[in-house]
C-alpha cells in the first residue's frame, strides 16, 4: 500500500484475485456474502446468497484502525490500511505538491510540504522511505518551485526505536537509512492531537 500511495506501483500489483491465487486447490472453495447465521449445532453458516456446513469454523472479521485515543486523529489523519486509503495519501502529496508549486511565499511553501507519519512500524517506515524517493526522484525535477529542502518528512514513534520488532541491528540501520533520504525522525514522542492543519 505505501508504494501505491507514493506512485511506486498500481493497484493491480497489490491486489491478487482470491479465485486465481486459490484455484489449483481441489479443496478450496471462495463463497462471497453476507453471514447472516451461524448455526453451531448443525455446524452450518447461513449466508444471504449461500448455506454451507463446516467442521471447522474460523472467524476472521478482519481488523479496524487503532487511533490510540489522539484527539483529532480520527477526523484529521489519513489512515494507511486500504486500496482506497492508499489512493488519497497519494492524491493528497500530489494536491500539496501542485499548491506548493502555486505558490510565491516560500514559507507557504513549506508548510505545504511538511508531511508527518506517525508509527515507527513497518508500515510507517516503508511510506517514509517511499515518499522520500517519490520527492527527490519523480517530483522535485518536474517541478520549477519545489525544492528538495523544501519538503519536510518527519516519522514519529513512540518507543526507543523504529521497527522495533526487529533486531535492534536492522532498526538502526533503517533508521540510518532514512535519515539519509531526508527523513526526520521522533523516537519516543507521542502524538497528543491532530488538528486540521
Amino acid at each position: 500500500l505505501h508504494e501505491v500511495a507514493t506512485g511506486g506501483v498500481s493497484r493491480h500489483n497489490v491486489v491478487y484475485s482470491i479465485h486465481k491465487l486459490l484455484n489449483h486447490s481441489k479443496r478450496f472453495s471462495f463463497l462471497k456474502g453476507t453471514v447472516k447465521n451461524i448455526d453451531t449445532k448443525k455446524k452450518m453458516v447461513v449466508a444471504d446468497t449461500f448455506k454451507t456446513n463446516y467442521d471447522l469454523l474460523i472467524l476472521a472479521t478482519g481488523s479496524k484502525i487503532n487511533f490510540f485515543n489522539i484527539s483529532g486523529a480520527e477526523t484529521n489523519a489519513f489512515p494507511l490500511r486500504t486500496l482506497h486509503d492508499a489512493y488519497m495519501v497519494r492524491n493528497r502529496v500530489i494536491s500539496q505538491i501542485e499548491l506548493a508549486e502555486e505558490t510565491n511565499d516560500s514559507e507557504k511553501r513549506k508548510k505545504l510540504l511538511s508531511f508527518v507519519i506517525v508509527g515507527g512500524g513497518a508500515t510507517g517506515v516503508e511510506l517514509a522511505g517511499e515518499l522520500s524517493e517519490y520527492i527527490n526522484t519523480v517530483i522535485t525535477p518536474q517541478y520549477k518551485r519545489v525544492k528538495r529542502q523544501d519538503v519536510s518528512i518527519q516519522l514519529i514513534h513512540r518507543r526507543k526505536e523504529i521497527l522495533n520488532m526487529l533486531p535492534e541491528y536492522y532498526s538502526k540501520k533503517c533508521r540510518q537509512q532514512l535519515e539519509k533520504l531526508g527523513v526526520k525522525i521522533h523516537l519516543t514522542c507521542d502524538v497528543k492531537e491532530v488538528g486540521k492543519e
